[in-house]
Parts: structure tokens; sequence; C-alpha cells
């Protein structure tokens, strides 16, 4: 799947900030699902990235941190 967030697959988040983007994955012609990837990369540089769906009602979705 390409993205705005990757090239080549890899995520382009610079340090210390956080990115969400929104796509639709079809499962069916009749069944579609709309999900937002969230990016962050600490300043030590690790990647936090997660996949939820997204509800009409909550934009961006709610992600818990542990």
């Amino acid at each position: 799947m390409k993205t705005k967030m990757t090239v080549n697959g890899v995520s382009v988040c610079p340090t210390g900030e956080e990115r969400h983007e929104y796509f639709t994955l079809t499962l069916s012609p009749r069944r579609k699902k709309r999900l937002c990837q969230y990016d962050y990369r600490h300043t030590d540089g690790e990647l936090f990235s997660c996949v939820a769906p997204w509800n009409l009602y909550s934009d961006p979705p709610i992600i818990t941190r542990f």
C-alpha cells in the first residue's frame, strides 16, 4: 500500500513529531473499512506506529498509550 507517510515502506515521520493518515480498506464490493494509521517518532528515534478503525464520531481515533 502506498501512503503519504512512507517512502519504500519506511516511515518518514521526523523525530519528535506525530502524524496520522486515513485510508479505506476494501474487503469486497459491499464491505469497506475506514482506518487511520498513526505514527510517532520519539526524540531518541524509536518509532511507535499503529492502525486503528476510524469512527465518524471520533476524529482522530482514540489511541491509548501504555
